[in-house]
């Protein structure tokens, strides 16, 4: 199974239906099980009790001329005061450290955002599609702060498997901590907001030196933009099963 995180918004919606990475595959369904998709809908609570079970998706490239489709799936689970995050990569850059995490906005990044028409979409672009960071998929998922640059490697082989899980109590109340650096990649929750799972982004960066990326792509942060361009994005949905090579972590 798979530890995921969860987005905190106040919005109580119907999952927006969208397009999920420069390939142009939609994210309209969990495409994680033959059954009838489930109800996405939930009440947001502000104590986040509503997030509980089972919410998986399918990472797709968002630059396909770094990486092919099918990339691998992310989950994420949560039973008591459990939360568990997993994610299997069978397509990843070789040998390159990955940036994982769950972010506040509902779509992944697509051609349009390409806004200078490099034929790369880097991370600047990308955020005006996922907001800002929620919750780092990194060593320690208690905090946004804890496990800090404890980010997987993908193998030589092209395939990452990890696993994490955590206290969604603890994560929870850090989330609602003061924002002592607005101006920052990371988000916390106001005190009247709760979060939600359904429809939330998971975004992977991270490209092999290796390959050759223009001066137009941008960077945040004082990264390189290899280690901040956007590889791959997933929509997590509630599902009721986890896919099989996460179920294995």
């Amino acid at each position: 199974m798979i530890k995921t995180h969860l987005n905190l918004i106040l919005v109580l919606s119907v999952p927006v239906f969208v397009s999920c990475g420069s390939s142009g595959n939609s994210s309209n369904d969990p495409k994680l099980e033959s059954e009838p998709v489930l109800n996405q809908n939930e009440e947001i609570t502000r104590d986040g009790s509503n997030v509980q079970g089972l919410y998986a998706g399918e990472i797709w490239p968002v630059n396909t001329n770094l990486h092919l489709q099918d990339i691998g799936h992310v989950g994420v689970t949560r039973n008591g005061d459990n939360l568990k995050a997993s994610v299997n990569l069978k397509h990843g850059p070789k040998g390159t450290r990955i940036k994982q995490a769950l972010y506040n906005a509902r779509r992944c990044p697509a051609l349009q955002d390409d806004l200078n028409k490099d034929a790369y979409i880097d991370i600047l672009e990308a955020r005006i599609a996922t907001g800002k960071m929620m919750i780092p998929f990194d060593g320690n998922l208690d905090s946004q702060s804890a496990g800090e640059g404890e980010f997987p490697e993908v193998g030589l082989d092209g395939k990452m498997s990890w696993s994490r899980t955590a206290s969604f109590l603890r994560l929870f109340a850090d989330l609602k901590l003061p924002d002592t650096d607005p101006e920052d990649e990371l988000i916390k929750l106001g005190d009247e907001e709760g979060m939600t799972l359904p429809g939330r982004i998971v975004l992977f960066q991270g490209a092999s030196e290796a390959v050759p990326l223009p001066e137009t792509v941008g960077s945040i942060d004082g990264e390189s933009r290899y280690k901040s361009i956007p590889i791959g994005c997933a929509v997590l949905w509630r599902v009721k099963e986890i896919p099989g090579e996460l179920a294995a972590e």
